[in-house]
């Protein structure tokens, strides 16, 4: 038997169809559900379809709000925003969602290799800038921003950023046009995310203060992993994590490496202010002083955790980990410490990578935080490299 008849066997949804395209190649799984390529039985059209875990449609309200949300993505319409076609349900019950398949890697491929130039992150910040605008305009709010988030697509012969993975999207209800209705409340499930790249307001539980600021801050941390090889907090747990975002300031950039000139150093520490009047104001407001703390750099500085000719900081053996307390978060039980775990801030040691591997904060519980991804794909890299799907954060 070969190895097409076994992975059929395997899985029952190979072969189903969604409307004119049959399912063909699994990718992987991930929290949100499995992600499949699907072939046109005319023509050989690829899409991107991924299939919903059943733990995400218990509620008889989840389908509606999941359809709601892809008609405010879908009219958007920006060339940096992966294209959602279609929310529905496959013959067998299972609720699926549909979009293009795209050609590249996620981002968080491109910065395992490190060496990332100047002029790239200018690429990226001005069109995921420019992108959540759009969505900020139509109050669309990402809240899940991250490198495996943002997908380096090769279309023709340009390299296009594309923003994807909005299961944890915060957007109002649609009118039949696909703008907000006035007055209409915003539609958002309990929140999965990626510890590490948290805003402080979501690891509080503050749904109400959820905004704009809240995608900023996700891009600071972002930016600050780029030009440091770091993260700006400390945590080998998600809890202690979700707890340092929450009741922390960041660890000054230059700390980590102060090869890194001031004026960019400020830029990205006021993404990362706790107090959401502290950031900046909009996405592109964020671009344009970035661009202008970078004026009269060379475009093809590279960073790769230093800036070229300087040398970084390491703290993992200088700086032992502050003890966070679960009591320090709203909701917590008193007296309840976290366990405390000396050594390294996260990402600078083995022990500290399972905080944004596994990447799961359920915001409304954090004493008891889920250890589920938030996002969609678990992929081979031989499928990372050939889809518009998120794969899992590495």
């Amino acid at each position: 038997m070969d190895n097409t008849m076994t992975e059929r066997k395997k899985d029952p949804l190979l072969e189903a169809c969604v409307g004119d395209f049959q399912l063909t190649q699994k990718l992987g799984a991930g929290s949100l559900g499995a992600t499949y390529v699907a072939r046109s039985r005319e023509g050989g059209r690829r899409i991107a379809v991924k299939v919903m875990d059943d733990h995400l449609i218990k509620d008889p309200g989840t389908p509606e709000r999941y359809l709601q949300r892809t008609r405010s993505i879908q009219h958007l319409k920006h060339p940096n925003l992966i294209e959602l076609l279609d929310f529905d349900q496959l013959e067998t019950g299972e609720f699926y969602l549909s979009m293009e398949y795209l050609e590249g890697e996620p981002f968080s491929m491109r910065m395992q290799r490190r060496k990332i130039r100047l002029a790239e992150m200018m690429t990226l910040l001005e069109q995921v800038c420019d992108v959540l605008t759009r969505g900020h305009s139509r109050k669309i709010i990402h809240r899940n921003l991250k490198p495996s988030n943002i997908f380096l697509a090769t279309i023709g012969k340009e390299k296009v950023y594309k923003i994807m993975d909005f299961g944890v999207i915060k957007a109002p209800r649609p009118g039949r046009d696909g703008n907000s209705r006035p007055g209409s409340p915003g539609t958002s499930d309990p929140f999965f995310g990626t510890a590490v790249y948290l805003s402080p307001e979501l690891a509080r539980g503050e749904e109400s203060r959820v905004g704009p600021h809240s995608d900023i801050y996700s891009l600071g941390v972002i930016l600050y992993k780029i030009l440091t090889d770091q993260f700006p907090i400390y945590g080998s747990t998600i809890e202690e994590v979700a707890a340092y975002h929450a009741v922390r300031d960041a660890m000054p950039l230059r700390d980590y490496n102060p090869g890194v000139p001031e004026s960019v150093a400020e830029v990205v520490m006021k993404c990362l202010e706790r107090d959401v009047d502290e950031r900046f104001s909009s996405p592109m407001e964020l671009f344009f002083e970035f661009q202008g703390a970078c004026a009269g750099l060379p475009v093809d500085l590279s960073f790769d955790g230093t800036l070229v000719g300087s040398q970084a900081i390491s703290l993992s053996n200088t700086r032992s980990n502050p003890r966070i307390r679960m009591e320090d978060l709203p909701g917590a039980t008193p007296g309840t410490a976290m366990p405390s775990t000396p050594g390294t801030p996260t990402g600078t040691a083995p022990n500290a990578a399972p905080a944004e591997k596994t990447a799961g904060h359920a915001v409304k519980s954090p004493a008891s935080a889920e250890k589920t991804a938030g996002h969609a794909v678990k992929s081979p890299a031989s499928a990372e490299k050939t889809t518009g799907v998120p794969e899992k954060e590495k």
